[in-house]
């Protein structure tokens, strides 16, 4: 990786869209299809607008201080560590490069790249290394519900031998590199989905690698926690792992100390939120000051179905809490077998997206994967806020534009799904037909290509006398064709937020949609 290849990248593919519109522009007028002048200029600005990038990227190049980054050790994420870490040698401008870019210096430099949660970075950074606005900044963004990473690194020596050194070695006396903060728009159906759950009598709650804050954010955006109660956090002083552990009201100076016995009526009046980490240490600060083990457990003892070691007494209420951020795959699962072990009547149903869940998603009694979809697709930006045009409706009751202005708000959480529904099938209707208008100006495009092509090579065949040879070159050109409409079929579906399924949808302008 490095500027002068993001500039050969550029430019290759500025060639590529110059090729395509001089072969559009070359298509005699009694092959050109309805929609050629409209190809011609979009194909013209995609060509403007990647020359522009082109030129930003040599003027970047000729300011960048590396031609080249290359990865030589790469320690990968750690869920328990909340951080990942690279050993990259940058490769100076010792020579002069395809684009110009004369040579600044002569040695090349090696760097030491952290990125993870800005909490933990805080710590490997250290006081002096850190801005003055650290902490109100990076709380700032996650109040606003935005996932941020902090970046660190360090300068280091060839002789150290990078390359070859511990990971603790390479994740210490880092300096502070700046935020990267991340917005994950919420699906316009989450909080209708989270209401109706509540509405039928069930517990929601959530469990989430993500920050304390950015959880609490959403959590308040679906409806996991009420409005309407003030939230308690779960603090420990790392200062002073002695002193008790308490509740802290949400951007207040108030405290509640904690007690285990009381959280279940506490619960009832306030939004409990905890970390792991918070959770762990109030633990062990609770079965340090129990007189004996058997007083640890007095209260509420849970008992393993599976025979495993009973769980904590303090880990033994997570259940009544709303919200617990920067969860472990470990500490995900024990939330779940405390909820079955304190209620055996209970049956958990738990929703995971990553590989963070897997151990979730087994030990619940109902384990849903989310694997499918793309971007934002059904955020609030992209179905509920963006009208639906009117399409041939085969049910005269049902007005697509009143759906998308209707208030949800005011109706039951069953009648609001249903809305949605309705919403999500004339959105996939209206996708449908657009997807089998660009098909068929498509396949009509690339098969007229192809045919260029195909009689080009039958004549050079035809010239050698290869003539069993032309039989395959046609079988090769139908399963080209096949492929090439699967991946366009992909290519717009995912550009519009949907997935294709070649085996479920079919290759060309038959299937239908297979997702939403």
């Amino acid at each position: 990786a490095g500027p002068d290849g993001a500039c050969r990248r550029q430019a290759m593919a500025l060639n590529l869209a110059q090729l395509q519109l001089h072969r559009l522009l070359q298509a005699p007028p009694n092959e050109r299809l309805a929609s050629y002048d409209r190809d011609v200029s979009a194909l013209r600005n995609e060509v403007q607008l990647l020359a522009d990038k082109l030129h930003n990227s040599k003027q970047k190049a000729a300011q960048a201080l590396f031609t080249q980054l290359e990865v030589v050790q790469r320690h990968h994420f750690s869920s328990a560590l909340q951080r990942m870490s690279v050993v990259v040698r940058a490769h100076s401008r010792n020579r002069e490069t395809d684009f110009g870019v004369k040579s600044d210096s002569e040695e090349d430099e090696w760097l030491c790249l952290v990125k993870g949660s800005p909490e933990v970075l805080q710590q490997l950074c250290g006081p002096s290394q850190l801005p003055a606005w650290f902490s109100r900044c990076y709380e700032g963004l996650a109040r606003r519900g935005l996932r941020v990473l902090a970046l660190a690194y360090k300068r280091v020596r060839a002789e150290d031998v990078p390359a070859s050194q511990p990971r603790q070695w390479v994740e210490s006396g880092l300096s502070f590199g700046g935020f990267i903060a991340f917005e994950c728009k919420i699906r316009s159906d989450s909080g209708i989905v989270v209401r109706s759950l509540l509405q039928a009598d069930h517990k929601v709650m959530m469990l989430t690698g993500d920050s304390l804050l950015t959880s609490l954010h959403v959590a308040q955006e679906v409806g996991i926690v009420s409005s309407a109660k003030p939230s308690l956090i779960l603090t420990v002083d790392k200062n002073a792992p002695e002193s008790p552990p308490y509740w802290q009201v949400n951007q207040e100076p108030t405290h509640l100390p904690l007690e285990v016995d009381t959280i279940p009526t506490l619960s009832q009046h306030y939004n409990l939120l905890t970390t792991e980490d918070s959770l762990i240490a109030a633990s062990k600060f609770i079965d340090r000051t129990a007189s004996t083990q058997s007083a640890v457990h007095s209260s509420h003892p849970i008992h393993s179905k599976t025979g495993v070691s009973p769980l904590p007494r303090l880990w033994g209420v997570t259940p009544f809490m709303q919200v617990l951020a920067r969860m472990s795959p470990h500490g995900k699962t024990c939330v779940i077998r405390a909820i079955q072990e304190r209620d055996r009547d209970s049956h958990v149903v738990m929703c995971g997206d990553g590989g963070n869940d897997v151990g979730a998603l087994k030990q619940a009694d109902v384990g849903l994967a989310l694997l499918a979809g793309h971007a934002n697709s059904n955020t609030g930006d992209d179905v509920s806020k963006r009208p639906t045009p009117l399409l041939e409706n085969k049910s005269p009751s049902i007005d697509p534009n009143a759906a998308n202005n209707a208030d949800t708000s005011t109706m039951s959480a069953e009648d609001a799904l249903n809305l949605q529904e309705k919403k999500l099938k004339f959105r996939s209707e209206e996708l449908n037909k657009l997807r089998a208008a660009h098909m068929k100006e498509f396949q009509a495009r690339f098969t007229r290509e192809q045919q260029a092509i195909l009689q080009e090579e039958m004549r050079k065949l035809t010239e050698k006398g290869e003539y069993m040879a032309i039989f395959n070159l046609m079988k090769d050109q139908t399963g080209k064709i096949k492929q090439a409409m699967q991946m366009e079929n992909m290519r717009f579906m995912a550009l519009h937020g949907q997935v294709w399924d070649a085996k479920k949808d079919g290759d060309g302008l038959e299937g239908g949609l297979s997702s939403m």
